[in-house]
C-alpha cells in the first residue's frame, strides 16, 4: 500500500504501539517524513498550514497525501506546531535504486553508521536540511526527511534505538562553520548563507543532493558529473556553471590582492575578478553565472564552443577560446543568412571569453523561435555553429 513511489522498489514497515509526535515547522520549506502511520494521511489534515508538498522520483512530484518511510519537501505558509497520532514506525526496510532517494526515518533515532546495508558499503552519503541549507547527517531523526545516495541498488535497514541522542548531530553542522574560516566566496539570501570553496583538492569535492524545489535558497557549482559547494584546483583554466535560486541573492568575496591570478565570477559574460573584497546581486530569473578558475595556461587553439543552454528561451551563453589577442566578430544570423545580432566586434584578449545572447536583435526586438547560426571570425580563423531559440 506504500509503493506509489516507484524509486522505492520494496518496503517493509515494522509498527509499534499507537503514539503521538509533535512537529515544530518553520515558515517556508522543510524536509519532513512521517515517523508514524496516521489514520488520515492527507496533506490538508496533517499540515493545515501547508501550501504544497513534493516527493522525489527522479524528478519532483507534487502530492496531496503523505506515506510513511518517504521523505518530502513541505512548504508552510506560516510557522506551525502540529501534533500527529498513529501507529509508531519502529523499523524501515527499504529497497532503493542507485543514485539519490528521498527517505524518512523511524520514530527513534538511527545513527548513520548503524544503517544496515545490503550489499555492504553502498551508501555514499546522507544529507539533511536545516536552517535553510543542506548538511551531511551522521544520524537520522524522527520527523525529518533525508537524501541518501547509493553507489548501487540495494536495501537499507533503519532501526531506531541505537543509543544516539535525539538531536541534530553537532558535527554535521560544524563543517559549514569550519569552511567559513578560509572562504573567498559566499552567497546570501536573507538570513541564509552558503560558502563556496575555491581551489580545493579534487578529493575534497562532495556531491550534493538534487536541487530543492523552486523558491528554496540554493547555490551550487556544476562540475563534470556532480553538483558541489567546492570547485577543484586545476593547472588549466576551467569554467563552472553556478546555479542560483532564491530571492535577492547576493555574492560576496574577500580575497588577498596578491598571490597569483584571481578566480573570476562571470555574470552574463562580464567577468569580475575576485580580488580584494566586493559584493554583487544576482537575479535568478535573468542572470547567468559562471566561475572561472585562473589556471596557469592560455588556450592552445582557437575554439568556438556550443552555446549553453541549447535549446533556450531567454538567455544563452556562447564561449570562445583565443590563443592570442585577436580582432573578433561574433554575429548571429537566421537561416536565410540575414544578420540578426552582433555580439562581439573588436579587439579581444587571449583566453576563454563568454558572451550572452538575450534572444533579441540589434534593435532590441525579440527574435522569433527557430534555428539560428552564429559565426565567429578573426584575422586567421572562422567557425560556425547552430542553436535553437524556443519561445
Amino acid at each position: 500500500q506504500y509503493l506509489t513511489d516507484q524509486s522505492i522498489t520494496q518496503l517493509a514497515v515494522s509498527y509499534g504501539l499507537r503514539q503521538t509526535f509533535t512537529y515544530a515547522l518553520q515558515e517556508g520549506w522543510s524536509m519532513i517524513s512521517l515517523p508514524l502511520d496516521p489514520a488520515d494521511r492527507s496533506l490538508a489534515t496533517l499540515y493545515p498550514k501547508a501550501i504544497s508538498a513534493f516527493a522525489f522520483d527522479g524528478a519532483y512530484q507534487r502530492v496531496t497525501a503523505l506515506e510513511p518511510a518517504r521523505g518530502y519537501w513541505v512548504n508552510q505558509q506560516t510557522a506551525d506546531t502540529v501534533e500527529l497520532s498513529g501507529s509508531a514506525i519502529d523499523q524501515l526496510h527499504l529497497t532503493l535504486p542507485a543514485g539519490w532517494s528521498l527517505i524518512g526515518a523511524p520514530l527513534d533515532v538511527v545513527a548513520r553508521n548503524a544503517i544496515v546495508q545490503d550489499p555492504a558499503g553502498i551508501v555514499i552519503s546522507v544529507w539533511g536540511y536545516a536552517a535553510g541549507r543542506y548538511y551531511q547527517a551522521d544520524q537520522l531523526t524522527a520527523g525529518q526527511g533525508y537524501w541518501v545516495n547509493l553507489n548501487a541498488a540495494g536495501s537499507l535497514l533503519l532501526e531506531g534505538g541505537a543509543g544516539v541522542p535525539k538531536r541534530l548531530a553537532a558535527s554535521a553542522l560544524a563543517g559549514s562553520a569550519d569552511a567559513r574560516k578560509n572562504h573567498t566566496l559566499w552567497a546570501e539570501s536573507g538570513a541564509h548563507k552558503q560558502v563556496l570553496s575555491l581551489g580545493v583538492a579534487p578529493d575534497d569535492v562532495v556531491a550534493l543532493p538534487p536541487r530543492p524545489p523552486s523558491g528554496v535558497f540554493d547555490v551550487r557549482i556544476e562540475l563534470d558529473q556532480v553538483d558541489a559547494w567546492q570547485a577543484p584546483y586545476s593547472t588549466e583554466s576551467r569554467e563552472y556553471r553556478v546555479h542560483v535560486q532564491g530571492e535577492s541573492v547576493r555574492f560576496n568575496w574577500a580575497h588577498p590582492t596578491q598571490g597569483g591570478s584571481p578566480w573570476e565570477l562571470v555574470i552574463n559574460g562580464q567577468a569580475l575578478a575576485l580580488t580584494g573584497s566586493g559584493t554583487v546581486r544576482i537575479d535568478e530569473t535573468r542572470d547567468t553565472v559562471w566561475l572561472r578558475s585562473p589556471g596557469s595556461a592560455l588556450p592552445e587553439t582557437f575554439d568556438l564552443q556550443q552555446n549553453i543552454p541549447n535549446p533556450f528561451n531567454a538567455h544563452t551563453v556562447i564561449a570562445y577560446a583565443l590563443p592570442a589577442p585577436s580582432t573578433v566578430v561574433l554575429r548571429i544570423y537566421n537561416l536565410m543568412g540575414q544578420p540578426v545580432r552582433t555580439l562581439v566586434q573588436g579587439e579581444q584578449p587571449a583566453g576563454v571569453q563568454r558572451v550572452v545572447w538575450d534572444g533579441r536583435d540589434d534593435r532590441g526586438r525579440p527574435a522569433a523561435s527557430g534555428v539560428y547560426v552564429y559565426r565567429m571570425t578573426t584575422s586567421t580563423q572562422r567557425a560556425v555553429r547552430h542553436m535553437v531559440l524556443l519561445r
